[in-house]
């Protein structure tokens, strides 16, 4: 906990998931009426007051920030959304609010990972820009210029998919980490030319491990040998167990909208698979709870280590995910981001009688009683209906 350095009400959350199990039921009521999730209003509301400025002030930085392309009144009304609740349309928007905030890179980190699933994506010579931007004190307008000294910033980059090996953030990241200078920038860019692209590489890795698991379950959590599922199958059976069908919202609570609305789609998984689409972060998550991590218990039980507590699991699932989302260069868990919140409870398993998967199929099932259910269910008792074993 110390470690996590968690505010008051994130801690407040994490201990009411760590601390003692909750029943499906429990756990709706708690997460549909007691969670606070954390919004982007109180975010930035917290990051003006640290830095002495007013929603006045603000505004009038963003617009010069924008060389007057856009009417003061607009960027009055985009304020006044972000401060209420929502977040910026458009990701430059971000960008542009880390300087009009005076941000040195540090506190650019910590405000893009709690607003966005990830962090500055280093492969793209545009985001790295704008990093070194904060880093070395230039303003927006001076990033702006140097990018455009490039030429070719914006893209478009080669693909691994074309042929070339693929280049993981970390090791841009690396170069990255050595660049002080404008010139330092410009020849980073330019040594790195091939090796930037708009999709993360380490993120697609391990979303490829976890979906090969479940689309093609031979071993290690095999269903029954040479058979392979579809991607529609495996989402409708995996990613949306005890979500309602169909894309209708009426009658539903606040509650069940925000989870419907946060759950990905068979549509998108086919792009991120044929890489048309970035891996997201929820995704990275869901496919982790369900195959379990790829954790092999028959390693445990042959080392003769005894079966951690839920509470142990939970910790030791935590820190795991935390790792590859670092690695995926995505914030980590969050306790009071709702998505966060259902992945954590799932994580609290026993990992005997109850895995992961199935505790978030209870939450949803009892998120939405009496639903039309897409997929999923018990998923044991589906697979067995099949004449496999749970995978």
């Amino acid at each position: 906990m110390e470690e996590r350095k968690y505010t008051a009400l994130s801690g407040r959350a994490w201990e009411r998931i760590a601390g003692q199990d909750m029943s499906p039921s429990e756990a709706v009521r708690y997460f549909s009426q007691d969670l606070c999730p954390r919004t982007f209003g109180e975010v930035l509301s917290g990051l003006m007051a640290r830095q002495g400025l007013d929603r006045e002030a603000l505004i009038g930085r963003l617009w010069a920030l924008r060389g007057g392309d856009i009417q003061r009144e607009s960027v009055r009304r985009r304020v006044s959304m972000w401060l209420s609740a929502a977040q910026p349309a458009e990701r430059e928007e971000l960008f542009q609010l880390c300087f009009a905030l005076g941000l040195d890179e540090a506190a650019a980190h910590a405000f893009l990972r709690c607003t966005q699933d990830g962090d500055f994506h280093l492969r793209e010579p545009r985001e790295a820009g704008y990093l070194y931007g904060l880093r070395a004190g230039r303003t927006y307008g001076e990033v702006r210029s140097l990018l455009d000294r490039l030429g070719w910033a914006d893209g478009p980059f080669p693909r691994e998919t074309d042929g070339g090996e693929p280049v993981y953030t970390r090791t841009v990241a690396d170069a990255f980490a050595l660049v002080r200078t404008d010139d330092d920038f410009l020849a980073f860019c330019q040594a790195n030319r091939d090796r930037f692209g708009s999709l993360h590489n380490t993120a697609y890795r391990y979303f490829t491990r976890f979906f090969d698991a479940l689309t093609d379950p031979d071993v290690p959590l095999g269903a029954e040998e040479d058979e392979t599922y579809s991607i529609e199958r495996v989402v409708d059976l995996y990613l949306r167990p005890g979500l309602p069908s169909g894309r209708k919202t009426a009658g539903l609570t606040a509650a069940q909208k925000a989870v419907k609305r946060l759950w990905p789609n068979a549509t998108a998984i086919k792009n991120m698979r044929a890489r048309k689409l970035d891996v997201t972060r929820k995704v990275l998550l869901l496919l982790y709870l369900v195959t379990e991590g790829l954790d092999d218990g028959a390693m445990d039980e042959a080392m003769g280590w005894e079966p951690a507590s839920p509470a142990e699991r939970l910790e030791e699932h935590t820190w795991d995910l935390d790792l590859m989302l670092h690695e995926c260069g995505m914030s980590p868990l969050d306790p009071r981001n709702p998505f966060d919140w259902l992945i954590l409870y799932s994580l609290r398993s026993d990992g005997e009688e109850e895995a992961m998967r199935d505790r978030l199929t209870a939450v949803l099932t009892a998120l939405f009683p009496g639903q039309d259910l897409d997929g999923g269910g018990d998923l044991h008792a589906t697979l067995e209906s099949k004449g496999g074993d749970p995978p």
